[in-house]
């Protein structure tokens, strides 16, 4: 066997070479290499091959054992005890090292110790070739790392029986110090999870998506977008690369090859930039996922300097639409009462009866106008929608919605087609849509919360912000829910938190009993401009015992400057109550904003500061809180006529009530299915083609009959009669 040390130095030098880059090693585990009998093992703790094998007992062979069944048995003969390859150092080597491989950083090939071994005489390049052929079709387990400089030693030395000196050659490797690792497991496993992050990103990554951000980057439309421009670019050369130009060979070794070189590249998906991507990848609309991201970045007061909308976006938008023969499609406006048949309506007044289809037909059937008289719209009927519409309203000569600060985003307007016949552009078979209040659906607060990881679906809410534009407040601020149990507790000027176990808020987060938790806190200076917010949630009221929770205000810490207040919010029930206290608090001065009574599982609260929801407001012409004069009562569009597609909605068209912004006259919702391939279009165009404002419109507030709320209806009928419903949805 002489020719083994030219098999052992080759292999040697193929592994020096190798370790000039990085090294993986392959999950030799993972093959089947077959069973071995077991043998008893002598005092050496060796096995003793001149005993035979351990009846019917075996084990697993490992990667050691598939180079020594490569031979024949002339190639490996017993050497004393052992055949003359199953030497120790030799196993120690091919078990460590005989797995390692490289990558070349341009062809993703793999390269193994075994491969430059074709030249070598019998049998060892057909063992070399047999070694490689499992290495290089097992898959990679991480980088290679070892926590001692050398594996095996060239060559030692024995006697044999006679007294000359004898010597062996072994495989054997120095590792670089760039492959030693005191702990090897760390490294291998920080790399490996780089390789499962890398590789979603490339599984589900979009082209489209990567090509949308550093579009939005190129035209400065997101926030301090120019910082993210390589690590983008980067990682979209990967994903057409992986995608266009590997084949599925390489793929995996691209991605080790990342995940060991390039971190920054790999962890990619997991930083704020990366969230953008996933989100647009999973087919989250482009306002939707900037905001998100936006709301991780940007600061509170943040505004976006322009629309984000792309050229290649408009320019693939336009190109659809030609393809489909819908260039006019997307032009939208505001409907008006004379585009209405009044057999799509349910209720109708006598002027606006007057300008729609059909209309004269019954505008004899309508009585002359009531006369406005005074009226308590108390003690309101409860009736379901349903019942009312189909009960109240055919005989209902004159109707009044007591519009409510809470009906903020159920502010509507009905949508038609600049251009007649949109070509079936919707899901249903007319050309009308609608679009709700979208500027407003939450509080601005709410949303903070939110934006910040609070809860604000839970029963009972209660958040504050301070340091609001025009009202400077560097102060540190606390918010406390005080329990039951803590009834005896005054608010003055002090740090004291009574039964300090029973109540939520700074020092005391978490409330077990009741659940109650303080997810949103704010601990730093206020810097000019940064408006802190804070926030207090209990999950459920089943948890919480009957009483009095009392909601408070501390200013824990004076700081100057220092000129305004607050502003509170409390929610439960869908009721929001909105509480703005503009006066400078003192050091250590306490304001009681509300107190929260629960009984029997029903909230109610006693207003302890005015109460600034609660107050009438201005929405779109409409003053809340005041009965506004119902013009016409609709079902949405997707309800009229035989139409039944998705979820029912009730219009009331209110008298005087105008959209003060452009809305959308396309929302990816309406689409016929046949065109929701190209939803990432329309949303575009809807962004790009709103309605332009005109004061002949058809505006109002709308329920879906999937969501439960309520609205206050004074109805006059046919003889005069006055009744008040509260009218349930859902």
């Amino acid at each position: 066997m002489t020719n083994f040390k030219l098999f052992a130095n080759t292999v040697n030098k193929s592994f020096d070479k190798m370790s000039k880059g990085e090294l993986f090693v392959v999950d030799l585990e993972l093959q089947d290499f077959g069973e071995k009998e077991v043998y008893a093992k002598n005092d050496y703790g060796r096995p003793a091959y001149d005993l035979g094998p351990i009846k019917d007992k075996y084990e697993e062979k490992d990667f050691f054992d598939f180079y020594l069944d490569a031979f024949t048995g002339k190639e490996n003969p017993i050497f004393r005890t052992r055949t003359f390859h199953d030497g120790s150092y030799d196993k120690q080597f091919i078990r460590r090292v005989g797995g390692v491989i490289s990558i070349d950083p341009k062809t993703f090939e793999k390269t193994t110790v075994w491969d430059n071994c074709s030249n070598l005489p019998e049998p060892y390049n057909r063992i070399a070739k047999a070694m490689r052929s499992i290495v290089k079709s097992t898959p990679i387990k991480s980088i290679f790392r070892s926590s001692e400089w050398k594996v095996s030693v060239p060559s030692n030395k024995n006697l044999d029986p006679d007294g000359n000196v004898e010597t062996f050659y072994h495989f054997h490797a120095s590792i670089d110090k760039a492959h030693y690792h005191k702990s090897p497991g760390d490294p291998q496993g920080k790399v490996k999870s780089l390789y499962g992050v890398f590789k979603r990103s490339m599984d589900e990554f979009t082209i489209d998506a990567l090509e949308t951000v550093k579009d939005l980057i190129d035209e400065n439309s997101l926030y301090r977008g120019q910082e993210h421009k390589k690590k983008v670019n980067d990682m979209l050369k990967a994903k057409k690369d992986f995608k266009n130009k590997l084949v599925s060979s390489q793929k995996d070794s691209f991605l080790w090859h990342v995940a060991a070189t390039n971190p920054g590249l790999a962890s990619f998906r997991n930083t704020s930039i990366g969230t953008l991507v996933t989100d647009l990848s999973k087919g989250k609309e482009v306002e939707s996922a900037v905001k998100s991201f936006e709301s991780k970045v940007a600061p509170q007061n943040y505004k976006r300097p322009k629309a984000l909308i792309t050229q290649r976006m408009v320019d693939d938008a336009v190109k659809t639409l030609k393809e489909l023969n819908m260039e006019h499609a997307v032009d939208r406006r505001l409907a008006r009462a004379s585009d209405m048949d009044v057999n799509d309506v349910l209720f109708v007044d006598r002027d606006t009866g007057k300008q729609m289809i059909g209309g004269s037909v019954i505008n004899d059937l309508l009585s002359s106008e009531v006369k406005k008289t005074d009226f308590s719209i108390k003690n309101a009927k409860p009736i379901p929608a349903e019942d009312f519409i189909e009960h109240v309203v055919p005989q209902a000569n004159k109707i009044e919605a007591l519009v409510r600060n809470d009906h903020t985003a159920n502010f509507m307007t009905v949508t038609a087609p600049k251009h007649g016949d949109s070509g079936g552009l919707f899901s249903w078979n007319n050309d009308f849509g609608w679009a709700y209040n979208g500027g407003i659906t939450d509080s601005d607060l709410r949303r903070e919360v939110a934006a910040r990881g609070g809860s604000v679906d839970g029963d009972f809410r209660f958040s504050h912000s301070w340091n609001h534009e025009g009202r400077r407040n560097a102060s540190l601020m606390d918010l406390h829910v005080f329990h039951p149990e803590n009834s005896k507790r005054t608010f003055k000027v002090d740090d004291n938190y009574g039964k300090t176990e029973q109540r939520v808020g700074w020092n005391r987060r978490q409330h077990s009993q009741t659940g109650g938790v303080q997810d949103v806190d704010y601990i730093l200076a206020v810097p000019s401009g940064n408006v802190p917010v804070e926030n207090i949630t209990y999950p459920s009221r089943s948890k919480m015992s009957d009483g009095i929770y009392r909601c408070a205000i501390h200013n824990w810490k004076l700081r100057s400057p220092t000129e305004g207040g607050f502003k509170a919010e409390i929610e439960f029930d869908g009721q929001v109550f909105e509480y703005d206290y503009p006066k400078k608090l003192g050091h250590k001065e306490w304001v009681l904003v509300a107190e929260v009574t629960l009984e029997n599982g029903v909230f109610s609260i006693a207003h302890k500061i005015p109460c600034s929801s609660q107050s009438s407001k201005d929405i779109w012409g409409v003053d809340t809180n005041n009965l506004a004069t119902v013009r016409t009562i609709m079902n949405s569009p997707n309800y009229w006529g035989n139409n039944k597609a998705g979820n029912k909605h009730t219009f009331f068209i209110l008298d005087g009530c105008e959209i003060d912004e452009e809305p959308r006259g396309i929302f990816n919702e309406f689409l016929s299915p046949a065109l929701y391939k190209h939803r990432k279009v329309f949303e575009v165009l809807g962004n790009k083609t709103k309605c332009e404002l005109d004061p002949d419109q058809l505006s109002g507030v709308g329920f879906s009959h999937t969501k439960k709320a309520e609205i206050e209806l004074l109805v006059t009928d046919n003889k005069g009669k006055k009744t008040a419903y509260n009218v349930n949805f859902g």
